[in-house]
């Protein structure tokens, strides 16, 4: 599954003037009011044995100030989907 068929951040930051981190924000906050039509949709693509992988933007902003990922994981667990994060990091960093 693609999220810019579902919303492109490109379109969002030249339609709304936003910069990168305001776009990602505005698409995300999207994402979660599609979780019950749009992610539903395409999660029953997939069978119960199949994995997942969800690249996530690495905007900490994602994580810490908005539920969005969050709730993106409930919505997850709710559709019995076992859920495991990992965050890899720069090693130089």
């Amino acid at each position: 599954m693609d999220i810019r068929e579902l919303i492109n951040l490109d379109d969002v930051m030249e339609e709304l003037g936003l910069g990168p981190n305001g776009g990602l924000m505005y698409c995300m906050e999207h994402l979660e009011d599609n979780l019950d039509d749009w992610l539903t949709e395409e999660l029953d693509n997939y069978l119960d044995d199949d994995y997942l992988v969800f690249d996530c933007p690495g905007q900490i902003e994602l994580f810490s100030h908005v539920p969005v990922l969050r709730n993106f994981v409930e919505h997850l667990k709710h559709k019995n989907f076992n859920v495991c994060g990992v965050c890899l990091l720069d090693s130089q960093m």
